[in-house]
């Protein structure tokens, strides 16, 4: 016998949360108990998530050719609407979902590939099912990129280069998809590759409401008037929540922010062959964006402080790079904790790069610039830097190779 959507949120978060109908704001997720700063726990997937390795499209489609590319985002989607083809569209959970609408509208994607999927299962599984279940899906799904970077193989011009890489996954997890927006959220989403996490990131008392935000940093730091533009574009509401309310925060002027993120989102592509004052000049802009970050989430650590002090780690200058690596370090094991993925990596590249050089080694034994060096500190941490600054290169698209996609160009 199914349980009712509130006792399903009772279990999931072990007591943590509750769900309860208000005047004001409608069904919203509150903590039954106080919860600390740095608290954390796991949410339970309605669906299993799809990533830009495609594994879920893979047995979906067995047509999809090596010579077909695609983009990861594209290729996440596609890989979490094959999963919930191949469940079935079976979930007690999928639609007792919040819906834009009532009634399933075409879409394209949905009808496009309905044609592609192995002929089993679009003949149990037919477009109008799946276009039903979607539209619960939309309202309440999130892609999120992986916090902790994993090592890839790459192709570039049919040979093998290590590629250091955060994947992307998209899915639609219970709590996640119950959770109000706050431009001032008490919670952080965080996916470590495997399972998505709540970090709160300020106390929430029992009784509050559990918040996370729908848009990204760039668009927190926007004025009232266009992140609210935005919501509404995108997911349909007029936010009143307590910071466009009374929003008091002083940014840098807009162009100057817009200069500082792209910046430390574009430039890390060339950082790898980079001189000693363009790293430099990378890493004051990186301490600068710090400083904004502080401003919008506080003083308690971020998931976004923790992303900002990664790229510090890896791109700053050699004489730097050491205390980077520390306050990397420091950071995740006060977020994640010492035992996580983030941390475990972010202690590695502290005290052995070489091991994590040395996967890079084995995922492509054919470049030949690998080998120079091989024992040294130095070197570890210049193949590091350049396995990752590959990752943010536009060039890559992705196509299927075997039983996953890899990034080519």
């Amino acid at each position: 016998m199914a349980k009712h959507l509130p006792d399903q949120v009772a279990d999931a978060s072990g007591g943590r949360l509750r769900l309860v109908d208000t005047l004001d704001r409608g069904r919203s997720l509150e903590a039954a108990v106080d919860l600390p700063v740095g608290h954390r726990w796991r949410d339970t997937p309605v669906l299993p998530h799809g990533s830009n390795l495609g594994k879920y499209l893979i047995q979906a489609c067995p047509d999809c050719e090596e010579d077909e590319h695609f983009s990861s985002d594209f290729v996440a989607a596609l890989d979490f609407l094959a999963s919930l083809l191949l469940q079935g569209c079976q979930s007690d959970v999928l639609s007792k979902l919040y819906s834009f609408t009532k009634e399933a509208t075409e879409v394209p994607m949905i009808q496009h590939w309905h044609k592609r999927w192995r002929s089993d299962l679009t003949e149990r599984i037919t477009v109008a099912e799946l276009e039903e279940a979607w539209i619960h899906v939309v309202p309440n799904w999130r892609q999120l990129k992986v916090s902790c970077p994993v090592v890839r193989r790459a192709a570039v011009n049919g040979v093998d280069v290590p590629l250091l890489s955060h994947d992307v996954v998209c899915g639609l997890w219970l709590q996640m998809a119950l959770c109000e927006h706050s431009c001032d959220p008490n919670c952080s989403l965080v996916h470590d590759g495997e399972d998505l996490w709540f970090i709160t990131v300020r106390p929430i008392p029992a009784g509050s409401a559990v918040t996370t935000s729908y848009l990204n940093m760039e668009s927190l730091m926007k004025p009232t008037s266009l992140r609210r533009e935005e919501l509404r574009e995108v997911w349909g509401f007029d936010c009143a929540c307590s910071r466009c309310a009374k929003d008091d925060i002083e940014f840098l002027p807009q162009k100057h922010l817009r200069r500082l993120l792209v910046s430390c989102s574009l430039r890390p592509a060339d950082l790898g062959e980079a001189s000693t004052e363009e790293r430099q000049e990378f890493q004051r802009d990186l301490r600068i964006l710090l400083e904004q970050v502080q401003k919008l989430h506080g003083p308690n650590p971020h998931p976004v402080q923790q992303a900002l002090m990664l790229l510090e780690s890896v791109f700053a200058p050699a004489e730097a790079q050491e205390e980077a690596c520390w306050r990397h370090l420091e950071i995740c094991t006060e977020l994640f904790g010492a035992e996580s993925r983030c941390a475990k990596w972010a202690r590695e590249l502290c005290q052995s790069p070489e091991i994590c050089a040395d996967e890079l080694r084995l995922h492509a034994p054919a470049c030949q610039d690998l080998e120079e060096g091989r024992t040294m500190l130095g070197a570890s941490r210049n193949l590091i830097m350049k396995a990752y600054a590959r990752h943010f290169s536009k060039q890559w698209r992705l196509q299927r190779r075997g039983a996953e996609f890899i990034a080519c160009s």
